[in-house]
Order: structure tokens, then C-alpha cells, then sequence
């Protein structure tokens, strides 16, 4: 099966707005029911527009500044867009421009990696190396129209083998109640991710 030659790494849910950090803390998360730990240490990291929390909490690893919420699972099993659907749907007054529901594939199959290069990779290196110009980038990205939302791909590489996929599935929110319902489509993306998967490497099986 083409599915046993991937794994899935990470899923995330990233938030971009107005966001308040002070808000999204751990103390905050527990007294909501959003997470079961009452208290976790975080970490402060000072940037040029502002400050990020940085926590681990209840399986999921929390960055929260003022302009983005991201929420990555740090359990394959978990799902970081209900409980940023949750927190959403708690703070509805929150600008939110845009949501993103992500996921990365690991390539471990020796064979498919060096076939998906074959396609993706070979002759452009090999254009780039013709024209004597450095390849200093490790991905190819693509974007692709789906359903609601706009898929953006990434292909990661080392040398001539792709090692690794990913999948962006970004909408357009504007308000707090679109953002709500578009982190909540993050298992049905997720299971869409898993399909493209499949199909982008089932060509290159038999390369």
C-alpha cells in the first residue's frame, strides 16, 4: 500500500490576526476546559513587534504572539484545530485574517524518495547547475485550488531524493465565526492531505 511509505510527522493550526497573548495561557486553557493540566511553565520570546508564549500543554506544543496563534500536535493523534476552534469560539471578538490547517509527511521509502526527485527535481537542478547558479532553497512549493481553501504544497529535498511533503490548507477568515469553522474542518483536511499524498506518490511507484 502507497500509505505505508509515508508517515505522518505534525498537524498544526495556525491563527493570523490580532491576537492578545496575555489571554492564551495556560492558567486560561484549564479554566476554559480546553486543557486538563492547570499549570505548565512557558517561556517568553522577545521579538521586533511584540512578545510570544511558548508552552507545552496537554499534548500540543502552544506559541501565541500578536499576530498569530499556532498550535502544533505533539501526539499524532490529537487534533490542534478543535481546541484552536474552542478558543476561537470563547474569544469572538478576536480579528482573525486568515486561518491555516497543516500537515507534514515524512518520505521513508529509499526508492519513492529518489523517483519523486527523478520528476521534480532533475531537470531543474540540472538547468540551475547549466546557468552556474547556487541551489541554496531545500523545497519546491506549489498551490492547489480545493473545495474552500487553498492548498499550498511543499516538497522538501536533500540533494536528488524528496524526503518530506506538506500540506497548507489556508482560508480566508476575516471574522472570529469563520476562523471557528475553518479550524474545525482540520480531521476532514487532514484526511484530504492523506488522499493527495497518496495520489502525488502513487505516480512515482512504478518511475
Amino acid at each position: 500500500m502507497i500509505s505505508s511509505l509515508y508517515t505522518y510527522e505534525l498537524g498544526s493550526c495556525m491563527l493570523v490576526g490580532r491576537m492578545n497573548p496575555s489571554i492564551v495561557m495556560p492558567r486560561w486553557l484549564h479554566e476554559n476546559k480546553i486543557c486538563r493540566t492547570p499549570q505548565v511553565e512557558f517561556k517568553i520570546k522577545i521579538e521586533p513587534h511584540g512578545i510570544s508564549y511558548i508552552f507545552e500543554q496537554d499534548g500540543f506544543h502552544w506559541e501565541c504572539s500578536q499576530t498569530q496563534l499556532v498550535v502544533t500536535s505533539t501526539d499524532a493523534d490529537n487534533n490542534p484545530g478543535a481546541v484552536v476552534s474552542k478558543i476561537i469560539g470563547l474569544l469572538t471578538h478576536t480579528p482573525v485574517q486568515a486561518c491555516g490547517n497543516n500537515f507534514r509527511y515524512i518520505i521513508s521509502d529509499q526508492e519513492l524518495q529518489k523517483s519523486l526527485g527523478k520528476r521534480l527535481l532533475t531537470s531543474l537542478r540540472k538547468d540551475l547547475l547549466d546557468l552556474e547558479r547556487d541551489i541554496i532553497d531545500s523545497s519546491i512549493k506549489y498551490s492547489i485550488s480545493y473545495s474552500d481553501a487553498l492548498i499550498r504544497t511543499e516538497f522538501f529535498h536533500e540533494e536528488d531524493r524528496v524526503v518530506a511533503l506538506f500540506f497548507n490548507f489556508h482560508r480566508e477568515t476575516q471574522k472570529a465565526s469563520v476562523a471557528e469553522k475553518a479550524a474545525d474542518k482540520w480531521d476532514s483536511d487532514k484526511k484530504a492531505s492523506e488522499e493527495l499524498a497518496s495520489d502525488i506518490l502513487k505516480g512515482c511507484t512504478h518511475v
